[in-house]
């Protein structure tokens, strides 16, 4: 099964820490996978509780990635 932590290019969710937020939702689009932003400058966002597998979240401080995670 192929999940949002795998990539065809060696890429892991981990190296896109760092990256800004538009390069990062380019990037995951181009690899079919659907970004949702969890949280921005600290403010926590509302979430549903499903669990999708294509599906990456983006923590982002001052327009750049912190944190990522699959679901």
């Amino acid at each position: 099964m192929n999940t949002a932590l795998e990539s065809a290019d060696g890429k892991s969710l981990k190296d896109l820490r760092g990256v800004d937020l538009t390069e990062a939702i380019n990037y995951l689009r181009g690899k079919g996978l659907i970004p949702r932003l969890v949280s921005e400058d600290g403010e926590q966002y509302a979430l549903t509780c499903d669990y999708c597998t294509d599906r990456v979240n983006l923590s982002v401080m001052n327009g750049v990635v912190t944190h990522t995670s699959v679901g």
